[in-house]
């Protein structure tokens, strides 16, 4: 489905919308029928007016509006909705979910955008390189690299493009980057961005063909062919579009609407991209914390442990000095032992006696060992997942991690397909942090 066929808002935007106008009314506008306005709605938990509640609002009686709850997943925070075909469109013909943008470029240049201006100063007082083309370079101005024959042509296409993008609600932003200060055009929508340019190609002419020469050395000249190419400067989106030029039956004129559909359709998947990563290290991040917790926590057992096997040898040695101590009396008592120093042997006993009850740990009150905690059953609601694994869980029809821990791999399988060791993994991490065990359960 064209990106320009989706509606996209936050979930504070939609509860406003569906709270003002009625479900039938604002499913019209979407271009959705009511019984899917409801779907996106539970999905995003998002509450809808009770029945008879227009009614009572109509007749001026005091109605109750619900506060919009809050929710965990970061993913569920914007809500796309898709233009579905209506009965009208149908009627007419329309192929609404195939219909790119229109955007139409001007024959001349009126009222130009502030930019299409700033730039066409920039370009008109440039030097041409020696590939005959001009270029902002080391100023900030639109990425436009043409010969002076197509510069207002390629700012008509500049034109175009901006305006509509504006009207779309993004923002266009000029600069400099790196240190050859080379100018930049970026694109912004969804709080991502993108980097675009509109270049034109050039011949190579050798002047002196057959001439074997250093590769360091010019052996050629430069001509313009008078070609026009729009770039889309994008890591993401392998499979998708990045480059559009002039050609034989079509000009870069009558593309602009699928160069429009394209970079909404990029910036959306790097939001969706940078959400997913945000949600994954917020994963990752919770879990070390997890795992340290874990770690301190069997250290201090392991100190308890030590501790405790040190207590009871002291407390049998303390038993064997004081034994040793009545022997000792026993014999003196008998005059089976002699005392030669009186004075010394007392306080040898006072001494002897003291550090018996020193190393005794019973007089003493050793501390309590720790209680560790068992898993913390939680809802799945309330999980911090990706969409792609949020949705594999929808469809085990689990309630909460206590059944979700009784899942098993094969069970995923039967779900997900072969394909889902990532999903099983993010499932084992985010029940390890709730206290379950599953270090056995672990994709390598």
């Amino acid at each position: 489905m064209s990106a320009a066929n989706i509606t996209m808002m936050s979930r504070q935007q939609l509860y406003e919308c569906v709270w003002s106008t009625p479900a039938q009314k604002l499913a019209v506008e979407f271009g959705l029928s009511d019984v899917g306005l409801a779907k996106i709605c539970k999905r995003h938990n998002i509450p809808r007016p009770p029945r008879g509640y227009w009614a009572k609002r109509a007749a001026r009686k005091k109605v109750r509006r619900p506060p919009l709850p809050r929710i965990f997943d970061r993913g569920l925070e914007y809500v796309h909705i898709p233009r579905r075909r209506t009965a009208d469109d149908l009627r007419i013909g329309v192929a609404v979910m195939r219909a790119p943008a229109m955007i139409q470029v001007a024959d001349r240049l009126a009222r130009p955008h502030p930019l299409i201006v700033h730039s066409r100063q920039i370009l008109r007082a440039a030097k041409a390189g020696d590939d005959q083309l001009v270029s902002p370079n080391l100023q900030a101005g639109l990425a436009i690299r043409v010969s002076r024959t197509l510069l207002d042509r390629a700012l008509r296409i500049f034109d175009a493009l901006v305006k509509h993008w504006e009207s779309m609600g993004g923002t266009v932003v000029v600069g400099q980057v790196n240190v050859f200060r080379q100018p930049f055009t970026e694109l912004r929508l969804y709080e991502e961005s993108i980097r675009i340019d509109l270049h034109e190609v050039i011949e190579r002419i050798p002047t002196r063909p057959g001439v074997r020469i250093h590769w360091r050395s010019r052996n050629f000249k430069c001509r313009p062919t008078g070609r026009l190419v729009f770039r889309i400067h994008a890591c993401c989106c392998r499979a998708t579009r990045k480059s559009w030029a002039d050609g034989i039956r079509q000009r870069l004129e009558s593309m602009l609407g699928p160069i429009a559909d394209t970079l909404t359709d990029i910036l959306v998947k790097k939001k969706h991209d940078r959400l997913d990563e945000e949600c994954e290290a917020r994963q990752w991040s919770s879990l070390k914390r997890s795992r340290e917790a874990a770690a301190k926590r069997e250290e201090e057992l392991e100190q308890r442990r030590a501790k405790l096997l040190e207590d009871v040898q002291a407390w049998k040695t303390a038993g064997e000095i004081r034994a040793y101590l009545c022997a000792m009396r026993r014999r003196l008592e008998s005059s089976e032992l002699a005392i030669t120093d009186e004075a010394a042997f007392i306080m040898w006993m006072k001494w002897a006696t003291w550090y018996s009850d020193y190393l005794d740990p019973l007089i003493s009150t050793p501390p309590s060992p720790e209680v560790v905690r068992g898993p913390t059953n939680m809802s799945v609601r309330e999980l911090d997942l990706t969409n792609k694994t949020r949705r594999l869980v929808e469809r085990l029809q689990v309630a909460d991690t206590d059944e979700l821990h009784a899942i098993s791999r094969a069970m995923v399988e039967r779900i997900g397909g072969n394909d889902c060791a990532k999903q099983w993994n993010e499932i084992c991490r985010v029940l390890e942090r709730f206290g379950y065990d599953v270090h056995d359960r672990y994709e390598n």
